[in-house]
């Protein structure tokens, strides 16, 4: 629906049955940029390792790939490297389990020199250089995320 006809659905649902008037105010969307890019998504983010991602996004070769492989070489290699680990596990935990450890994680992660690097980089200078401890996600050793993670 239009989010013009927000105003008109939400009062037609005080008088009419949710279907009826859902039926009234409902539209087809629009064509969208991720009709063409859906696939590339699905295809590079499948389950797998960080390395993994990066080569199929490398093999890839569109520019929605290469603008997304700039996009993960300018984040930080140990928020990268950290991320890759939590959704690994979190493929195996309940909901609550992985909140109650993105918390414990995000608690640690903070007090980080790159989290304070990056804030400077993209919030306060928003210069976008920042300098992280990591040259890359491959250069994170295996012992400091077993550290964050609380290990």
């Amino acid at each position: 629906m239009s989010s013009a006809d927000l105003p008109e659905f939400t009062a037609a649902l005080d008088t009419a049955e949710p279907a009826d008037a859902l039926a009234k105010y409902a539209r087809t969307a629009p064509p969208s940029d991720l009709d063409d890019t859906g696939d590339r998504i699905a295809a590079a983010f499948a389950p797998g390792t960080l390395s993994e991602v990066l080569g199929r996004l490398r093999a890839d070769g569109s520019a929605w790939a290469e603008t997304t492989l700039g996009s993960l070489a300018a984040a930080s290699p140990l928020s990268l490297r950290l991320t890759d680990e939590l959704l690994r596990l979190g493929g195996r935990d309940t909901l609550a389990a992985c909140l109650r450890r993105d918390l414990a994680v995000a608690s640690r992660l903070v007090r980080e020199p790159d989290f304070a690097e990056g804030v400077r980089a993209k919030l306060v200078d928003k210069t976008g250089d920042a300098r992280w401890s990591y040259g890359s996600a491959e250069a994170v050793p295996h012992e400091r995320i077993a550290e964050l993670l609380g290990g």
